[in-house]
């Protein structure tokens, strides 16, 4: 199949949750069918901060050759509208994604947290242990203290040149949306 066929059978998925629309990027996997997901015929990514669904679409298409790939985007980020002040702790992200599983039906399915993401899913694990039947965790942040938005700011200038050229435009206009 070719690489514009792979990127034509993902779609966004929009779901409301306590008023605020939550966006998800759905890559279907072999088995998949119309209607609620199997938990073990599926997988949740979670972003880290700043990171939108789109942003995964390389690893997503990878995994959707063995299961339906959902790949979350977290409250103002990606496409997931958020409320003014909110959230501003990880348990308030953790919160937001234990009721879009919820709501969605999903339980007992196996999730990947990158960065910031992966604190988020350890946390759900933690407080919805019915949720995630398995964590996966990749570079996941965890300092003690939070560092200053000025530390974030320099942390992230020093990890361009690591990037591709191609995401740099994308990736800083994704982590100014999210501020």
């Amino acid at each position: 199949m070719s690489r514009s066929a792979e990127r034509s059978r993902s779609y966004s998925h929009f779901y409301r949750v306590g008023g605020l629309i939550r966006h998800a990027r759905v890559y279907p996997g072999p088995y998949a069918y119309p209607g609620p997901q199997m938990p073990a015929q599926t997988i949740i990514i979670v972003p880290g901060l700043g990171c939108a669904a789109w942003m995964y679409g390389r690893l997503a298409r990878r995994l959707a050759a063995e299961r339906t790939v959902w790949v979350y985007d977290h409250p103002g980020m990606g496409f997931s509208q958020v409320r003014l002040r909110d959230p501003v702790r990880i348990e308030h992200l953790t919160d937001q994604l234990a009721a879009w599983m919820q709501a969605r039906g999903f339980v007992g399915v196996p999730m990947l947290g990158h960065s910031l993401g992966g604190e988020v899913v350890i946390d759900l694990a933690a407080r919805f242990p019915e949720l995630p039947s398995a964590l996966i965790v990749c570079a996941t942040t965890g300092i003690p203290e939070n560092p200053s938005v000025s530390a974030q700011v320099v942390r992230f200038l020093l990890n361009m040149p690591r990037e591709r050229l191609g995401l740099w435009l994308p990736a800083t206009a994704a982590y100014l949306r999210t501020g």
